[in-house]
């Protein structure tokens, strides 16, 4: 028989099936390619967004993501994303995640949100209390060219991210 770890002070995530969760992004936007957008911004940029999820199960949801990138010289990206999102050891306190997903964004001297925009990220949360985690997670986004923009943009997202899960968990058991 094996008896489970329970260390005083420590949380564990809850079910978070059926559970919609609310998180609050704050981080750098850091352009690496091509070079005309390297060389009219800054080398790092702020980075503000919002990611509303759901999960199906414990591990697994999907998500809808807004991002703001400042990234000086008054260029600024917008990608809106749908999102899958994996929790590789959602009973934990820790756990790796991973997400990836698609949509469309404001690119480079866009004014429009016409661009295609492709997203992927890992990252690691822990869970400060069964329905609240934070973490850092590090993004990749490809935003293409299109009439509007001037260019295709490639942003490396260095971030920290607050979640608050709600809803009942009485439906998941």
């Amino acid at each position: 028989m094996t008896v489970p770890l329970m260390l005083p002070g420590i949380s564990c995530a809850e079910d978070l099936s059926n559970r919609f969760g609310l998180s609050g992004i704050l981080g750098t936007a850091i352009p690496v390619a091509p070079d005309y957008v390297t060389s009219n911004t800054d080398s790092v940029g702020l980075n503000l967004g919002v990611l509303w999820s759901f999960f199906v199960s414990p591990g697994i949801g999907m998500g809808i993501s807004y991002e703001s990138m400042f990234l000086g010289k008054g260029q600024r990206i917008s990608p809106i994303d749908l999102v899958f999102l994996y929790r590789m050891f959602p009973e934990r306190t820790w756990t790796p995640t991973f997400q990836a997903g698609m949509g469309s964004a404001k690119g480079i001297n866009s004014t429009r949100i016409e661009n295609i925009n492709f997203k992927a990220g890992f990252g690691v949360d822990w869970f400060i209390a069964p329905s609240i985690s934070a973490g850092p997670q590090v993004n990749y986004y490809f935003i293409s060219h299109s009439a509007d923009a001037t260019t295709e943009a490639h942003i490396i997202g260095v971030n920290f991210l607050v979640s608050y899960y709600f809803g009942s968990t009485y439906a998941s058991k």
